[in-house]
């Protein structure tokens, strides 16, 4: 299973007959492993809610349920019943003079935990991550996923499919410039430019070496209204 999950061919999110999960199989079956493989790319989500509850209520009744519900609960898990008594709590992005901000710096398989956190706060507030923003800073993998997600309108669910299509087609050639530029091309728009988008305000650093071996910073961005604005 995790192989499956870290190839991106199954969805530690799928949600099938009834409200089960594939947590909610693993816990029936008592598979440890399943479960640990799941709640890795979960997070904290450990407790969908099915006809029967959830994965804590479902957990068999074999020698190995204790280990799966010791597991489970070490991670955050419930029952349906306990997640009742309490009062359901919605959350509100408290107003304040200040502009929140978004800072994301991710390489190799941590990008798809960044994408999974991001994707809870989605589920948790019921708005989309860069509504909840007035300022993105990325740099690495996150930078390049801004760009698709902002500008190619493209989703969190899409960002982590394509982490792994980027993984296979692009970061495998040394060097890999001209192979992340065909790949951007092909999913973002010719003429686009970074000013293209107005919000939420980005900021992405690169760092680029001259001709004569000096290091220089390049901001790319959509706000400061300089070259790096303009750029394709």
């Amino acid at each position: 299973m995790l192989q499956n999950l870290l190839q991106g061919t199954l969805d530690a999110f799928y949600v099938g007959e009834e409200g089960r999960t594939l947590l909610h199989f693993a816990a029936i079956h008592c598979s440890v492993e399943s479960v640990k493989a799941l709640v890795a790319f979960r997070g904290p989500d450990v407790n969908p809610i099915s006809a029967e509850g959830t994965p804590l209520d479902v957990a068999g009744v074999n020698i190995r349920d204790d280990q799966i519900k010791s597991l489970l609960r070490s991670v955050g898990g419930e029952s349906y019943f306990t997640l009742a008594r309490r009062q359901e709590a919605t959350v509100k992005l408290p107003r304040s003079e200040g502009s929140r901000m978004l800072v994301l710096n991710s390489s190799g398989l941590s990008s798809i935990l960044h994408i999974e956190t991001l994707q809870q706060l989605e589920r948790v507030s019921g708005r989309k991550v860069f509504e909840m923003f007035e300022w993105v800073v990325a740099t690495g993998l996150s930078a390049l996923f801004t760009l698709l997600m902002v500008y190619g309108r493209k989703s969190l669910a899409d960002a982590r499919q394509l982490y792994f299509k980027l993984r296979q087609n692009v970061l495998q050639h040394k060097p890999c410039s001209h192979a992340l530029g065909e790949f951007l091309k092909a999913y973002l728009a010719p003429e686009m430019k970074m000013n293209t988008a107005k919000e939420p305000k980005i900021l992405l650093p690169t760092m680029c070496k001259t001709a004569t071996g000096e290091v220089q910073i390049h901001i790319f961005n959509n706000c400061l209204q300089d070259r790096f604005s303009e750029s394709e």
